[in-house]
């Protein structure tokens, strides 16, 4: 169902379609997301909320700078980002080790 004024989006409504309406939420994660996840992960749950959390971690991983990868993410602020997003890993230690000699 289209609410009323094209601009407004439900929390149902995530992606336009081809056809130009809205991808529900519950369609796309049975028609979509599920065999996706499904044929990547083997099976193993994950939520497509997920994604954004591994692509933070990997632009920050690769050195991206948190200001950005804040900003691309829509956070509030890059405190957001960084109290979710950046803990010690192993590559983020090695690469400290390698700078401080």
């Amino acid at each position: 169902m289209r609410h009323a004024d094209p601009q407004v989006l439900t929390i149902s409504h995530i992606f336009p379609a081809k056809n130009g309406n809205w991808w529900w939420r519950a369609r796309w994660n049975r028609s979509v997301w599920k065999p996706a996840r499904e044929e990547a992960w083997g099976g193993a749950k994950g939520r497509f909320h997920d994604l954004r959390h591994h692509y933070c971690r990997w632009l920050l991983d690769a050195g991206m700078e948190a200001k950005d990868v804040s900003e691309m993410a829509g956070h509030s602020s890059v405190r957001v980002t960084l109290d979710v997003y950046v803990g010690s890993t192993e590559g983020r230690m090695a690469r400290a080790a390698k700078i401080l000699g």
